[in-house]
C-alpha cells in the first residue's frame, strides 16, 4: 500500500480506538494526573501530529517546484497545527486540574475554549490537506482495487464517528456541522469542478467519505436526546448516560 493511503487508514482507525476506549474504563488518578489523560498525551497527540506532518511531507514530495501557493499552504498548515496544539495543552492541563480542584473558569478553559481551539485546529489541518493533495497530486493511482479503498472509506468512518461524538461531548457540535460542510463542498468542487483523478488523490478520497457520514451523523443524532426526553439536540453522550 502506498504511504499516503496507509497514513490514512492508521489515524482513522488509531484515533477512533484511542479517543473511544478512555471513555469506557474508569477515571484513575496518579499524582494527580488522570492516566487516561495521560494515554492522550503521550500516544494520541503525538502519533497524530506525526502522521500529520508525515502526510503533508508525502504530498508534498509529488510536486517538484516550488510555488508560492505551497509556500502559503505550509504556513497555514503549520498555523492550524499549532491551533491544535495549543487546544490539545490546554484541554490536558485543564483536565488534570478539574481531577484535584473544580472551578468554573476550570470548566470554560477545558470543555468550552480547549476543545474548540482542539478540533478547530484538527478540520483546518484536514482542509490543508485537501488543498496539499491538489496542487500535489500523485501522477500514478495511490489507490488501487478495493482491498484499499474499503478499508480507507471504513477508516474515515471510523474517524468521522469518532470526531462527531467528541465535539459533541466537547460541547463543539457546530464546530463539525461547520466544518464537515465546509470540506465536504471542498472536496466536491475539487473532484467535480477542478476534476483531478480522485485515486491519484486519496486525501480528497478519504475526507470526502470523512465529511458525508459526518454530517450523516449529526443529522441523526438530535434523535436520541429527542426520544429520552431531553430538550438539547446535542445533549452531551455523557449526560444522556450513554458513555
Amino acid at each position: 500500500m502506498k504511504k499516503v493511503p496507509l497514513l490514512l487508514l492508521i489515524f482513522g482507525f488509531a484515533y477512533f480506538c484511542l479517543e473511544l476506549i478512555p471513555q469506557f474504563t474508569p477515571d484513575v488518578i496518579i499524582n494527580a494526573i488522570n492516566v487516561n489523560d495521560l494515554i492522550d498525551l503521550v500516544i494520541t497527540i503525538p502519533l497524530t501530529f506525526a502522521i500529520f506532518i508525515l502526510l503533508y511531507h508525502y504530498i508534498k514530495t509529488h510536486k517538484e517546484s516550488k510555488t508560492s501557493t505551497l509556500t502559503y499552504i505550509r504556513w497555514f498548515f503549520l498555523g492550524a497545527v499549532f491551533v491544535m496544539l495549543v487546544g490539545d495543552v490546554m484541554h490536558y492541563t485543564a483536565n488534570s486540574i478539574w481531577a484535584q480542584i473544580q472551578h468554573d473558569l476550570i470548566y470554560f478553559y477545558d470543555e468550552m475554549l480547549g476543545h474548540f481551539l482542539l478540533y478547530l485546529g484538527m478540520y483546518l489541518v484536514f482542509i490543508f490537506l485537501i488543498v496539499l493533495q491538489y496542487y500535489c497530486p500523485s501522477q500514478t493511482p495511490l489507490v488501487e482495487g478495493k482491498g484499499v479503498k474499503i478499508p480507507l472509506g471504513v477508516s474515515a468512518g471510523f474517524l468521522a464517528f469518532i470526531l462527531a461524538v467528541g465535539t459533541i461531548e466537547g460541547q463543539q457540535p457546530f464546530v463539525t456541522l461547520t466544518f464537515s460542510i465546509a470540506i465536504l463542498i471542498i472536496s466536491l468542487y475539487l473532484w467535480k469542478v477542478k476534476k483531478p483523478d480522485l485515486w491519484n488523490s486519496p486525501v480528497i478520497f478519504y475526507m470526502l467519505i470523512f465529511s458525508i457520514i459526518c454530517l450523516i451523523f449529526m443529522c441523526i443524532y438530535p434523535i436520541i436526546p429527542s426520544i429520552m426526553g431531553h430538550p438539547y439536540p446535542y445533549a452531551q453522550p455523557s449526560e444522556l448516560g450513554i458513555i
